[in-house]
């Protein structure tokens, strides 16, 4: 029995400081950030090929999103796994495109140039720019405090677009992670804010205090987003200009 005391004992303490769970999820965000810098490298690739990235439809399955500034397309949004129905062939540049390690719970998402001259409300297929000149892929971590996601500012989910509401109560309100086109970088935000009652954004500072109702009492409970554009362009309440 004192054997089996001790064996348990060591079993325990070496679980404790292996921590299997944490070993997993940095395992999960090793492959992220290879998934996504195998895409950036093959959408360079089908860059040199065709002059162009890709749009949305050429990479991503199901819906695709317009994301607009004064009612016209700015960019567009979509996801990316090639085990989805629906998801395109990307080949030769990308044999079977990647899915996050937890999809469908989570998942890559494709932001490309939109065509500026089509309206919000137009068909998403349409309003695609014919030829995007950038692009942007991100990606969530298991790992808070993963040193390449800070080096980034995307700590807290920092960077992106944002989630479509309601993000609350979960986090993160953006992504953990991202890579661009030469031309671009992840965007990149400290500064949350909230969708209010009357649908206004407000700026409510940290992640921590958007959720603390002495600092930000207007927004608890309400939709957050990782920046004052991302909440203007969801809501559609305000110009994303118009942020500071």
């Amino acid at each position: 029995m004192i054997v089996i005391g001790l064996l348990a004992a060591i079993l325990f303490v070496a679980i404790i400081l292996i921590n299997p769970i944490q070993q997993i999820g940095k395992a999960n965000d090793a492959r992220r950030k290879s998934d996504l810098a195998m895409l950036k490298k093959s959408f360079e690739e089908y860059y040199n090929d065709k002059g162009c990235y890709p749009k949305p439809n050429q990479v991503c399955y199901g819906t695709i999103s317009n994301l607009c500034n004064a009612n016209r397309v700015i960019t567009q949004t979509c996801y990316i796994c090639g085990n989805e129905a629906g998801s395109p062939d990307f080949s030769p540049w990308v044999p079977k495109l990647p899915c996050d390690p937890e999809h469908a719970r989570l998942k890559y998402m494709y932001q490309s140039e939109g065509n500026k001259t089509s309206f919000c409300n137009d068909d998403p297929l349409t309003a695609g720019k014919t030829c995007p000149t950038w692009f942007r892929i991100y990606s969530d971590f298991s790992n808070d405090e993963d040193s390449d996601s800070a080096a980034l500012g995307c700590s807290d989910g920092g960077c992106g677009p944002g989630r479509p509401p309601p993000a609350l109560p979960a986090l993160p309100y953006g992504f953990d992670y991202g890579v661009a086109s030469p031309n671009e970088k992840p965007e990149t935000s400290t500064a949350f804010a909230c969708a209010a009652e009357d649908n206004s954004c407000q700026i409510c500072g940290t992640s921590t205090d958007c959720q603390d109702p002495d600092i930000a009492p207007a927004c608890i409970g309400r939709p957050l987003y990782n920046s004052c554009r991302s909440c203007c362009q969801e809501t559609g309440f305000c110009n994303p200009a118009s942020c500071p």
